[in-house]
């Protein structure tokens, strides 16, 4: 009876990174109006990554933006319909006059169909080598077909760069669409990075592909022997467990799926289905079993793989349908390796933190002073680390999946809502509960639950769901414990659900959190009982800590500064204001009481500002009186003879003469000024909706200052939010009068405003007329030298001619910023 080979598999270590060059064809049609300003604002951050970019905005018609960034207003570039080969066809012909034609990202960013001809961009392609293309699709008219066709065109790179980010724009908060397409757009920006192919002995990129001897680094390849030779050493085969099943599982369904938009894939699907069903069932699954979350996105992988085997295909669906089907290879791991790249736990660092820990445990003698019982496991945390087997128990963890399902955590029991952000910022994480009947259980309770939440009756058919806990310990025996890196590894898998990293801050932040939460409690002895516990527990694990000490440090000296998100200068970060709140808790008696208030008044402003910074929040009562405005647009007109026009060379100078006449004629806009008022039920409604609402203001106004949080700091915080970053607003004086505001400030703001309105009306209806008459004086002066009127076909040439000069003009700029 012959015995089956299997296949073996391996994992291609990463290889050096190049630098990209960046093209991103972006959608300005009419469509994308309400979503312009934050493809411009997250295009403008990713090109500052790269330093050769330029930008291809579309509509019916075609702009190239060079070395530039965009700006927020749509009808600069466009405005119109979608011609999307007219933006392929001008990609070309950059791509063409690129001096290194390798190693190039194409972002495609749209929002639905357009025209679009296959065979006429595919005629003026030319050949790139190392070329990734990635699309982001916004909202369910994405065009999936046509873009998933121009990948098929255009990509060469790297087969395991995800081909779509979905923007989802439907049924959103009000303040989720930006965070949407930063998540989307900047993932996306991850990939914009190149390694060589590398050679490697003959081998399967694919378990159902033609054997091949060209791999890409980072990426997962089988055969059937034990080992692989490549150009830079062997590779030995790996036992694929864990989190390596879903990383291999969303690689090869993201392929499967653009395959099954040209042909049907039944039979390769099925056999990736036989060599997932061999990494499931026929080992023993570790970090798998304990993370439900990649647990299910497995499943999910799965389902689309047996879609695809029983001999459907993407084609067969509508354009959104097939959308989210691509988005489910693209989405796992994803925040998972934007963690890895900040905090990711190497083989090698383990290995070193349990031995630290394992001599910690040997050294330490803990003294068991009723320290709480987990009411699941009935043992407390002495218990567990004076367990007679637990350093053999250790040794035997060859990962920290093993550890995080053998070493329980005992502490509060807490229902916490997590996010994407929260993922890799432990502070946006946001405590919603906290058990007061059964208080304590153990993380390893909350492993093995369905969806990782433990539910307890508690009385007249009422449950309480859990998902997370908090240790709050006030003796010291149990310091080495809680500064040891496992315990920040354990903390981190608690809040985070990774076990893959180490966040340092991870507790403290699940001790901002949940102090927080307490801060908002009814006054009782058991709301500052907790809270004395958090402190306690806050400086047990991290007084020794040197990031710590040095963020208390510049907290003292300067408070408003630090609550900054980032401060250049000082180089701290507030991530999240309950970082704030659980520092300054711990030194608030180092403050004059006048001092302390205003840093509390400029942390709610902060709060507010952090939320409201987007929002038009200062609404008309009335409106301006448009007839006045045209006469004051016409009376400065009148100021332009046809002579001085005549004379006007470029339109820099009309604009300067445009402000000249303005001041001349001494126009009050005070004339065109409405009365402004605070919108007050927009700003509830925003603010409702988030973390720091305005319950959990005035809780912490009245915590930190025993008084009430005044209603005029909504408006004072909201003005002061028309300073977008952190930073800047940190370093300027927040306007503490609201007559001033409302009198003087709001009018000032609006005069600015409206005279600029004013000056570009003026300006964009005399450039048509300047434009007029420098063609008709060109050609009437031509025709006198001529004698004649220009024959219209020359007329067409010379337009021509026109438009190649500026585009050669256009590409030789671009050329000149590549290295």
């Amino acid at each position: 009876m012959f015995q089956e080979v299997s296949l073996n598999y391996f994992k291609v270590p990463s290889s050096k990174y190049e630098e990209t060059q960046l093209l991103a064809i972006l959608d300005c049609s009419g469509s994308m109006y309400n979503y312009w300003q934050y493809v411009a604002k997250y295009y403008n951050e990713i090109r500052s990554k790269v330093k050769l970019h330029c930008a291809i905005t579309f509509d019916t018609k075609v702009k190239s933006i060079p070395q530039a960034d965009l700006t927020n207003n749509i009808n600069t570039y466009g405005g119109g319909g979608t011609n999307i080969t007219v933006a392929f066809l001008e990609l070309n012909k950059l791509l063409y006059s690129l001096k290194q034609k390798k190693n190039v990202t194409v972002l495609f960013v749209s929002d639905g169909q357009g025209e679009f001809s296959k065979e006429l961009i595919d005629k003026t392609r030319p050949a790139i080598e190392n070329l990734n293309f990635i699309c982001i699709g916004v909202g369910k008219n994405f065009p999936t077909f046509i873009s998933m066709n121009l990948r098929e065109l255009y990509h060469n790179g790297d087969r395991s760069i995800p081909p779509l980010f979905l923007v989802d724009i439907s049924d959103q908060g009000i303040d989720s669409i930006d965070k949407r397409f930063q998540i989307e757009m900047l993932s996306a920006a991850e990939y914009m990075k190149h390694q060589k192919p590398i050679k490697i002995s003959p081998c399967y990129q694919f378990p159902w592909d033609q054997i091949t001897e060209l791999v890409w680094p980072d990426s997962w390849v089988s055969f059937y022997s034990d080992e692989l030779e490549t150009e830079n050493g062997k590779l030995q085969k790996i036992e694929v467990k864990g989190e390596q099943i879903g990383l291999i599982a969303g690689y090869w369904l993201q392929n499967l799926q653009l395959m099954s938009l040209r042909k049907k894939v039944a039979q390769e699907a099925q056999i990736a289905l036989t060599e997932l069903n061999k990494f499931i069932f026929g080992k023993k699954l570790t970090f798998l079993e304990r993370v439900q979350e990649q647990k299910s996105a497995l499943n999910q992988i799965i389902q689309e793989l047996k879609f695809l085997a029983s001999a459907q295909t993407l084609q067969e669906l509508d354009e959104a349908t097939a959308a989210q089907r691509l988005k489910i290879g693209t989405q796992i791991g994803k925040y998972h390796n934007k963690a890895l790249k900040f905090a990711g736990v190497s083989v090698e660092a383990f290995q070193t933190y349990k031995q630290e820990f394992i001599t910690m445990i040997e050294k330490t003698k803990f003294v068991n002073y009723d320290f709480p019982v987990s009411i699941l496991s009935l043992q407390n945390q002495v218990d567990i680390l004076t367990d007679p087997d637990l350093i053999e128990g250790v040794k035997n963890c060859e990962t920290q999946y093993h550890l995080v399902q053998s070493l329980p955590i005992i502490g509060y029991a807490l229902y916490v809502k997590r996010s994407d952000q929260s993922r890799i910022n432990p502070y946006t994480v946001e405590v919603l509960n906290i058990a007061k009947i059964n208080k304590y259980i153990d993380s390893l309770a909350i492993i093995d639950s369905p969806n990782h939440e433990v539910e307890f009756n508690i009385g007249d058919n009422e449950k309480e769901k859990f998902n997370c806990l908090v240790p709050l310990y006030q003796h010291e025996i149990l310091i080495p414990f809680l500064r040891s890196s496992i315990f920040h590894i354990q903390m981190t898998f608690v809040l985070m659900e990774n076990a893959d990293t180490c966040f340092e801050n991870a507790y403290a932040a699940l001790l901002g959190n949940t102090l927080l939460y307490m801060i908002c409690q009814e006054e009782n002895q058991w709301k500052y009982e907790m809270i004395e516990l958090i402190n306690s527990s806050f400086m047990l694990a991290y007084s020794d800590s040197a990031k710590i000490k040095y963020h208390m440090d510049h907290l003292l000296s300067d408070p408003i500064g630090t609550m900054a998100d980032e401060n250049l200068q000082t180089k701290t970060q507030c991530e999240d204001l309950s970082k704030t709140i659980l520092m300054l808790n711990q030194i608030k008696n180092n403050f004059k009481q006048d001092q302390f208030k205003m840093i509390i008044q400029r942390l709610v402003i902060e709060a507010i500002c952090r939320i409201t910074r987007n929002h038009q929040l200062f609404k008309t009562v009335m409106e301006v009186d448009l007839q006045l405005e045209n006469e004051i647009i016409n009376k400065i007109k009148s100021q332009f003879t046809i002579e001085e026009l005549d004379n006007i060379q470029d339109f820099q100078i009309l604009k300067q003469k445009i402000e000249d006449k303005i001041k001349t004629l001494n126009i009050d806009f005070n004339t065109l000024i409405c009365k402004m008022e605070f919108n007050k039920p927009q700003f509830l409604q925003i603010i409702n909706e988030q973390k720091f609402n305005i319950k959990t203001l005035q809780s912490i106004y009245r915590y930190f200052l025993n008084e009430e949080l005044p209603e005029e700091l909504f408006i004072i915080a909201t003005y002061h939010s028309r300073i977008e970053k952190s930073y800047d607003r940190s370093k300027k004086e927040v306007e503490w009068s609201l007559n001033k505001i409302f009198n003087e400030l709001l009018i000032e703001d609006q005069i600015k405003e409206k005279q600029k309105s004013i000056s570009q009306t003026v300006f964009d209806q005399l450039k048509n007329q300047c434009n007029y008459l420098k063609i008709n004086n060109k050609n009437k002066n031509k025709n006198k030298v001529q004698g004649n009127r220009i024959p219209r076909v020359e007329r067409r040439r010379i337009r021509k001619q026109k438009l190649r000069e500026q585009k050669l003009l256009q590409q030789q700029a671009f050329q000149q910023q590549q290295p």
